[in-house]
């Protein structure tokens, strides 16, 4: 998967700082001072992958979601890993429900704002199309602008797990498109312990 940054000069002279504070995980060609998006803080360290978290491994059952009576359904709880050419954007523990709505925890400072809401359908070809939106901030935590991630993922047949892509996009307070991210997605199901 490859990223792609569409920028307007004036999108660009409003809103740099968050457009650079991406570029330095994306590898996008900017320059300018730091900025963070709530949801998920790119300033910081990532590595190339997720962090470790023994608690998390599937369970005897596949995973399955208790509560959807449905192996196959997003339904439930997740630890979800975004990446952008094999390295870490962000992660977060994600709960999906049954009434379309979506909530994401990010690993990010809860000062800046980490919480994060969507709305998501099934698709007839059985993916899960979600729309997730947040507020971005400048250094001064006053309010630049808004992001959206765009997801297509599809679960396993154990139900254990999702992948997909996703597209991060970034707005100024004018409603001006100041960056386009492009990368993958990959979940695994946190069950009720001793599942």
């Amino acid at each position: 998967m490859h990223s792609k940054t569409t920028t307007t000069p004036a999108a660009r002279s409003r809103l740099l700082p968050t457009a650079a504070a991406l570029s330095l995980l994306a590898g996008v060609p900017f320059a300018a001072t730091n900025a963070q998006a709530s949801c998920a803080d790119p300033r910081g360290p990532k590595g190339t992958t997720p962090h470790q978290m023994p608690f998390l491994q599937p369970s005897d059952n596949g995973g399955g979601d208790s509560h959807s009576g449905d192996s196959h359904s997003i339904v439930g709880l997740w630890h979800v890993s975004y990446t952008i050419g094999g390295d870490l954007f962000y992660e977060a523990f994600d709960e999906w429900h049954a009434d379309g709505t979506e909530l994401e925890s990010a690993n990010a400072s809860p000062i800046d704002g980490n919480v994060c809401v969507g709305a998501w359908k099934q698709t007839s070809d059985g993916r899960v199309k979600l729309f997730h939106i947040g507020w971005t901030f400048d250094d001064s935590g006053n309010s630049a602008g808004t992001f959206t991630i765009n997801e297509s993922n599809r679960v396993n047949a154990q139900g254990s797990a999702y992948s997909g892509m996703f597209e991060f996009k970034v707005y100024d307070t004018d409603g001006n498109l100041v960056a386009d991210l492009t990368g993958n997605v990959a979940a695994t199901r946190i069950t009720p312990n001793g599942d």
